[in-house]
This record gives C-alpha cells, structure tokens and sequence, in this order.
C-alpha cells in the first residue's frame, strides 16, 4: 500500500510537469496565431487605405478635369463673344468706309474736272506769256541790237516763277544799257547820236496786257524766225481742245475693274466636300480654281497659327501649352487636307490652276507643299518658321504677278473663253 502510494506520489508531478508544457505549449502557439492575427489585419489596413488613397487621388484629378473642362468653355465664351464683337466692330467700319469711299469717289472726280480746267488756264497762260516774252525780246533786239537767248521753262508746274524771272531779268539788261547810254552822251562818244533813249521802257511791266504795249509801241510783235523758233525760249503753246467730260471707265471698249470682276463672279462656283468648299469658275465644262483664295487660305493659316504661338509665349502651363500645339497641328492639318482635294481635282476632275500664274502657283508646287505638311510639325518653331517663309514668299510673288488685277482678271475670262 505504501509502496503503491510512492508511486502515485511519483507520477503526479511528472503529469503536472507534462501539464505545464503543454500549457507553455498552447500559450506560444496562442500567442503567434495572435500576432499573425495582427500582422495580417495591418497589412489589409495599410493595403486598405493604399486603395483609398489612390481613389481620392483619381477622384480629385476628375475634379480637375471638370474644372479644366469647365474653365475652357468659359475660355471659349469669352473668346467667341470678344471676336464677335470685334468682327462687328470691324464690319461697322467696313460699312464707313465704304460711304466714306464713295463720298471721296464724287469728291475726286470733280477735283479731275477742276484739274482739267486748271490745265487749260495754264497752256492759255502760256501762250500769252510767250507772246509777251517775244515781244520784249524783240524790242530789245531793235532798239539796242542784243539778241537775248531765253532757255526753255523745265516744267509747266514753274511756269509762273520762270516767267517772272526772266522778265526781271530782261529789266536789268534794259537798265544796264540805259546807264551805259547814258554815260556815253556825256563824254561825247560817236555812239551818242546813234544810242535810243535810256528810259526804261514799260513795256518790260508785266502786269500791262499785250495789247497796251502794242498801242504804245506802235507795233505789232514781230513772229519767230526759222532759226529761232518760238520753242527755243518758251515752248511751242498749244490751244487746248475742248473735249467733252467723260467719266471714267466710260471709254468705249475699255471695262473697268468692277465691270470685270462682276462678269467674272457670274462663273463662280463652289465644290463641297466634307466640311470644307473651293471656290473655283466655270463655263462649258472649263473649271479653273480660285488661286487668289488658296493663297489667301494659306495665308489665314499662317495668321492664326501665329496668334496661338503669341498665346503659347504668354502661358507657363503644361496643360495649356499641350493644348495649344494641338490647336497649331488643327491648322496645319486643315491646310492640308485643302491641298490634298485641290491636287486630287486638279489629277483625277479636270480642275485646273489658272495658267495666268502658272509660274508661281501650280499642281507641282501644290504637291511639294503637301509633302511638307505631311512630313514637318508645325508645334516645331523651326518647322513653323520655314514653312511661313515660303508661304509668305510665295504670297508675295503671287500678288506681284497679278497686279493690275484686272489683268489677271481678264487672263481667267480669256481662258475660261468668255472673254
């Protein structure tokens, strides 16, 4: 009994050793599970508020976006409503000019008419001088033997000054002879007898008419020799023709510029395709493009081009920098697909350049131009700058080559054959 009572006294420490480990055991493995519970729910949390911060960002760039979207249709606005009032303004002084063109067309042409009547007064002023300057000219080679040599008057306009010039001249011959005349009476000389009176003469007066110095000189101005003609010192005065006011453009056969543009707008059509027209004439089955708007095409591109590039010089915002390139390639692009219609009229419908600018303006050039938009960036400065260099250069030949404009006018009715 006792024995087995040791032995039970043995084991029941042994059972509590084992107990407690199992315990120690249980309580470890506890314990991980617990931290691997915590480690697992952080790293949801963290992954948790990753997502929500990317959702927040995404969300507030959306906001962006509205605003953004909001702020260039406010743009727009503003923009729209300022050109339309600029281009009612401009249209305003369009209207003005227009009556101010017409008010200063009436008021030139009776300035014409009074420059006409002018010119008249002037060859009859002329001529009546002349014979004044033959007449002194004449008393002063008889009454003292000098033969005065009057040079030709340069211009109409210095008629007057050159006239009196040389009458004031002529006076201080006359005085000069007089002195000497008299200076010769009183020393007796062997001229005295001979010499004419040393008085001035009055008829070197010139506001006296030529009447009263041939009553007063008895007589009649003599006419010019072969060898000197009435031309040598005055030039040869002409009586001017009456000739009816004819108004300008009336001649017969001549049309005025405003008569040929009209009879050539009576041609002008217009091929639709897509968004975009070109004008271009036509008659019997000849369709010649409208080359003075293609160039003004150009031209409208290269303008609002620049306007943008003015904008992207005065914005520090990528953004808007982006955008306004964008709006720059627009511009080229839009010029391109014009070209690109024109030269396929032009290969494939019989449309033609006119032949007037052929030189300057034809489907070769056209297809190098479209190469060039094809291939260079017009959001490219350098790009942009070469291409406005030779557009402008192509402009400028182009306006030198048909000025006058009723020339050229004229070469497309001709070729069209209404002319």
């Amino acid at each position: 009994m006792n024995l087995d009572e040791s032995k039970l006294g043995m084991k029941i420490p042994l059972l509590e050793e084992v107990e407690k480990r199992l315990s120690e055991v249980f309580q470890q493995r506890k314990e991980e599970i617990e931290r691997e519970l915590e480690e697992k729910i952080r790293r949801e949390k963290e992954e948790a508020e990753k997502k929500l911060r990317l959702i927040e960002q995404e969300l507030e760039k959306g906001r962006e976006l509205l605003t953004d979207y909001h702020q260039v249709l406010a743009d727009f606005e503003t923009e729209r409503n300022r050109l339309q009032a600029e281009i009612k303004e401009r249209f305003g002084r369009v209207v003005k000019h227009q009556s101010e063109i017409e008010k200063l067309a009436s008021l030139t042409l009776e300035e014409i008419k009074q420059v006409e009547a002018l010119n008249r007064e002037l060859e009859t002023l002329e001529k009546r001088s002349g014979e004044k300057i033959n007449f002194i000219r004449q008393q002063i080679e008889e009454k003292y033997g000098i033969v005065t040599t009057i040079p030709e008057i340069p211009a109409e306009a210095e008629l007057k000054i050159n006239l009196e010039q040389e009458l004031e001249r002529l006076k201080k011959i006359q005085e000069l002879l007089s002195m000497e005349v008299a200076r010769m009476s009183e020393v007796g000389g062997p001229a005295a007898e001979a010499a004419p009176s040393a008085e001035v003469s009055p008829e070197l007066e010139p506001a006296k008419p030529l009447e009263t110095m041939e009553a007063e000189s008895g007589e009649a101005p003599a006419e010019p020799s072969e060898t000197e003609p009435y031309s040598n010192f005055i030039g040869e005065p002409t009586v001017p023709e009456e000739r009816p006011q004819v108004e300008p453009g009336a001649e017969t056969g001549v049309e005025t510029f405003r008569e040929v543009y009209e009879r050539l707008e009576g041609f002008r059509r217009s091929h639709s395709e897509g968004n975009g027209e070109i004008p271009y004439f036509e008659k019997d089955g000849r369709m010649i493009i409208d080359a003075e708007n293609l160039i003004t095409a150009m031209n409208e591109a290269l303008e609002a081009s620049n306007k943008l590039y003015q904008k992207l010089a005065q914005t520090d915002s990528p953004k808007d920098h982006f955008f306004i390139k964008q709006e720059i390639i627009n511009q080229q692009e839009l010029l391109r697909k014009q070209l690109l219609r024109i030269t396929k009229l032009c290969d494939k419908e019989g449309f033609t350049l006119p032949r007037f600018t052929e030189s300057i303006l034809n489907v070769n050039l056209l297809r190098d131009l479209l190469e060039r938009l094809s291939i260079e960036n017009w959001s490219d400065e350098t790009d942009f700058q070469s291409i406005t260099e030779f557009i402008e250069s192509l402009k400028e030949n182009f306006y030198r080559l048909i000025t006058p404009p009723v020339v050229y006018l004229k070469a497309i009715l001709e070729e069209l054959g209404a002319a």
